[in-house]
C-alpha cells in the first residue's frame, strides 16, 4: 500500500533507523520506504508536530507514516494508528498529530485505533515462522518492537489493522501546541502568532497562514516579534523574495508551505538568539497597517 515514511528523532550515528527498517521490510520485502528526516529535536513533540503537518499537507495520499518521538516511551501512553484520508500514521499518543488534527481545514473522516502489543507480537511472530528472529517487546525501543512492526504488517496488507488494533474514540491532543491561525486583513487588521519551527538554513516558521502576496497591500504589512513587552524585531513590509533585501538584513515572506516566515537574508535568523525554547516564547504580530 503506497509508500513508507519513517520520520523520528533517533538521528543517523545509531543503529535504530536501520533497526526500524529491517523490521519493516522483513514482513513486507516488497515495501518502499523513505526518509523524512530523523533529525527531529530529540523529545520537542511541538516542533515534531509541526514537521509532521507540513509533511502531511505535500505527500501523496494514500501513504503509511511511521513516527517515533517518544519521550514516555514505556509508560502508560499508548500506541496509535490513526486513519484519515486513506493513509495509516503509526506513532504513539503523546501529542505528536495535534496541529494536524486541531487544523479547522482538515475535514476528513479520521479514525483511531490503540494498538494491542500482545496481539501485535502474536501476529508478527506468525509471520516471522520461516525466521529465527528474536522478537520481545521492551520498555525502551518501542520504534523497533511495536511501530516498525506495525507498519511492516499494514504496509503488507491493511487487513492486518483489525487483528492487532482496537477502535478508540479519542486519541491526546495537546492544547498548548500552537495551531495554524489563517491570516484574512478583511476580517482583522492584527494577527497574534508564535514561532513552530526553524530550519536548516535557521528560518523561522510561524503558526500564521497567509498565502497571498499582492504588492500593494505587501507594502503595508509589518511583523514585530516580543520577548515579554519588549520589542526585539519589527519589520517593515512583506517581502516576495529574500532578493528584496540586502545580506543580513530581516525579511518576512511567504514561505513554500504558505506559512509567515521570518529569515536573515544569506544568514541565520535562528543564530540571532540561538536558544530554541527561547524563541518558543516570543509573541509574533503582523499588522495591516494601510
Amino acid at each position: 500500500m503506497g509508500i513508507v515514511y519513517l520520520l523520528t528523532d533517533f538521528g543517523s550515528r545509531d543503529p535504530y533507523v536501520g533497526i526500524l527498517k529491517s523490521r519493516i521490510s522483513i514482513i513486507n520485502p516488497k515495501s518502499r520506504i523513505l526518509d523524512l528526516s530523523h533529525e527531529l529535536i530529540p523529545y520537542d513533540i511541538e516542533y515534531a508536530s509541526w514537521f509532521l503537518y507540513y509533511c502531511y499537507k505535500n505527500l501523496e495520499k494514500p501513504f503509511i507514516l511511521c513516527m517515533v518521538v517518544d519521550p514516555g516511551v514505556g509508560t502508560e501512553r499508548k500506541p496509535v494508528v490513526i486513519n484519515v484520508q486513506r493513509s495509516y500514521l503509526i506513532l504513539p499518543d503523546n501529542g505528536l498529530i495535534s496541529v494536524l488534527l486541531r487544523d479547522p481545514k482538515i475535514n476528513s473522516k479520521i479514525e483511531y485505533y490503540e494498538i494491542l502489543p500482545i496481539k501485535l507480537k502474536e501476529i508478527y511472530l506468525d509471520q516471522l515462522k520461516n525466521y529465527r528472529l528474536e522478537y520481545n517487546i521492551s520498555s525502551t525501543f518501542h520504534g523497533r518492537d511495536i511501530f516498525a512492526p506495525a507498519t511492516g504488517l499494514l504496509s503488507k496488507n491493511p487487513s492486518f489493522l483489525k487483528k492487532f488494533t482496537n477502535k478508540i474514540k479519542y486519541i491526546h491532543l495537546n492544547e498548548n501546541v500552537s495551531v495554524p491561525e489563517y491570516v484574512n486583513f478583511n476580517h482583522s487588521k492584527q494577527f497574534k502568532g508564535k514561532i513552530v519551527y526553524y530550519d536548516h538554513f535557521g528560518n523561522l516558521f510561524t503558526n500564521l497562514y497567509y498565502d497571498t502576496y499582492d504588492i500593494n497591500q505587501s507594502k503595508k504589512i509589518r511583523l514585530r516579534i516580543f520577548e515579554g513587552d519588549r520589542m526585539i524585531l519589527d519589520i517593515n513590509g512583506l517581502s516576495k523574495t529574500f532578493g528584496h533585501k540586502d545580506k543580513n538584513d530581516f525579511l518576512f515572506y511567504v514561505g513554500s508551505f504558505g506559512f509567515i516566515e521570518i529569515a536573515k537574508n544569506q544568514n541565520s535568523a535562528f543564530l540571532e538568539w540561538k536558544d530554541w525554547e527561547r524563541i518558543k516564547r516570543f509573541d509574533v504580530l503582523l499588522e495591516y497597517v494601510g
